[in-house]
């Protein structure tokens, strides 16, 4: 997921061409249906399981839809087309490329949380938002921001991962 962030961000080096989002897709798709078996498994194992047992597999469930809603925002966004006429201003193209490089750095952050327990500090992504929505109305006033809606959407749903997982 935190290579699909940057799928079709230009001046990245680590940007993913636009097909390639297909790719990532049935990968991340592919990995979500062995995490939900696993969970499914992990219902049918022998003993009563403890209360903390179940506190854990209701907050893993969670992060899980999280995790899925994410990607699904992702997908949106990588099918977005963001080259209009007349063309971004390069101000507005480079905070964008910065946002998705930190919904990137987000999503390797939680991904180290959640497969590591290693805890690196999450980009504040509304902070970045807040960026690159001025520099749209200061720059591109009038622009139809269905690609702004999904970040919109896009934050909150990263945000709430990053806390299932601190819990």
């Amino acid at each position: 997921m935190a290579r699909l962030a940057v799928a079709g961000s230009r001046g990245d080096e680590r940007a993913v061409p636009r097909d390639a989002a297909e790719e990532l897709r049935l990968q991340a798709s592919h990995d979500f249906q062995i995490a939900q078996q696993l969970a499914d498994q992990a219902a049918f194992e022998l003993g009563a399981p403890s209360r903390e047992s179940l506190a854990t597999r209701e907050r893993l469930q969670r992060a899980a839809a999280d995790a899925q809603s994410v990607f699904l925002s992702q997908l949106a966004i990588a099918h977005e087309p963001w080259d209009v006429v007349p063309p971004v201003p390069e101000a507005v193209d480079d905070a964008v490329r910065r946002f998705d490089e930190a919904v990137s750095e987000s999503l390797e952050a939680i991904a180290d949380r959640a497969e590591r327990g290693v805890q690196r500090p999450v980009p504040d992504l509304g902070a970045q938002l807040m960026l690159v929505t001025a520099l749209v109305a200061e720059k591109v006033p009038g622009f139809v921001g269905s690609r702004l809606a999904l970040y919109r959407d896009l934050v909150p749903r990263i945000q709430r991962l990053a806390a299932d997982l601190d819990a």
